[in-house]
């Protein structure tokens, strides 16, 4: 029983890392870029590519480590 609550939360764990990054993703690459596709925003081209590449490195990582946090489950099973 203990092993199936350690995994659930190892689980857990990793869905909460990759639902920030996705969180990050839509907060910073996707609004932006829909805002200024529909000229809803007078944001300068340079700052929202800047801010756009920082969230999207944000996403990548936090993805990355939610991968890195559900391969410690097949690390622990064999």
């Amino acid at each position: 029983m203990e092993d199936k609550a350690k995994e659930a939360k190892i689980k857990l764990w990793s869905d909460t890392l990759n639902r920030v990054g996705l969180s990050c993703f839509s907060i910073g690459v996707a609004s932006p870029v829909a805002a200024a596709i529909l000229e809803l925003t007078s944001i300068p081209i340079a700052v929202l590519v800047y801010t756009s590449l920082s969230f999207f490195a944000a996403f990548m990582l936090l993805h990355m480590a939610s991968r890195r946090v559900l391969n410690r489950l097949n690390d622990e099973r064999n």
